[in-house]
């Protein structure tokens, strides 16, 4: 949408010296930075999607949420993968709840270093 808009391609983006950051629903989400830097974080892996409503705030909540905590850039992309795969797997936009240990256990299913 941003690229649509803009009439640029990320790598056009990136090249005028902005940061982006790219979800791509179930295959994770992409960094994209200065000095041809990329990250890539792939989803979680769920057994049943229930309903996408929802999904894109959780995940800036997530990234934010870790952002404003200090966290590591790397911590933050995770973060914002794992609320979004919670708010997937309920019917409409905030009709779960999650525990700290289940977000852990999926924190640790992208990436064990964290």
């Amino acid at each position: 949408m941003i690229e649509k808009r803009l009439k640029m391609t990320v790598k056009e983006i990136v090249a005028a010296g902005v940061n982006v950051i790219t979800t791509l629903g179930d295959k994770g989400v992409k960094y994209s930075g200065a000095l041809n830097e990329e990250i890539k974080f792939k989803s979680i892996k769920l057994k049943k999607v229930v309903d996408p409503t929802g999904a894109g705030d959780a995940w800036r909540g997530g990234f934010v949420g870790a952002l404003s905590a200090g966290k590591s850039l790397d911590e933050c992309l995770v973060m914002g993968n794992v609320m979004a795969s919670f708010a997937v797997q309920a019917m409409g936009t905030v009709e779960y709840k999650v525990t700290n240990e289940e977000i852990k256990k999926r924190v640790q299913t992208l990436n064990p270093k964290l």
